[in-house]
């Protein structure tokens, strides 16, 4: 609870005006905002720019966010209406634009890292393929650690609708990664 404690005093600095406090925020969110957009089908600069325009949305409305609930399920919400309003303005459903963030760095080139990080990229395949409405579900809950009720906000669904697409989401999955391991044999 500390780290809960910590941000909701960056909040209420935030509200006052506080830049620091916004920095702060800023940078325990980012990545974390930037990933999600670009696992959706978003290209890199396209993802770049909804993230900008998801804390720029903080900053506008942060006296609208209630002190007591999520400041991430919050964030997050704003980022996913984010990406409907650029889906729905732009018209597109898919993107294959996207680059992927690998862990290598040039001093540090070992077998294993290549190994985990081309099991990333796999992985990262396989969830493309998930249907987005699925795919959104999957990575609140496993990459973002959402509760159902966090991700229902977020999504505007019952958490019983949550559940459901969550399961569907691991059952595609799941059936993805089996076929292509009979593929390999």
């Amino acid at each position: 609870m500390p780290g809960t404690l910590d941000e909701k005093k960056m909040i209420a600095r935030l509200k006052k005006g506080d830049a620091q406090a916004f920095e702060h925020l800023f940078d325990r969110y980012k990545n974390k905002i930037f990933s999600l957009l670009l696992t959706m089908d978003v290209g890199k600069e396209d993802a770049q720019d909804l993230t900008q325009e998801t804390f720029i949305k903080v900053i506008q409305h942060i006296d609208k966010h209630r002190i007591e609930n999520s400041f991430s399920s919050w964030i997050y919400a704003i980022a996913v209406n984010s990406l409907k309003d650029f889906r729905r303005k732009r018209k597109e459903v898919f993107l294959e634009d996207y680059s992927l963030d690998l862990d290598v760095t040039s001093d540090a080139l070992t077998e294993d890292i290549v190994i985990r990080n081309e099991e990333k990229r796999y992985l990262r395949e396989m969830i493309q393929q998930i249907p987005p409405r699925y795919r959104i579900v999957l990575l609140l809950r496993f990459t973002n650690d959402l509760s159902y009720e966090e991700i229902a906000r977020i999504l505007n669904g019952s958490v019983n609708q949550i559940s459901v697409d969550l399961y569907r989401a691991k059952k595609i999955l799941k059936k993805l990664l089996s076929r292509t391991k009979e593929d390999l044999t």
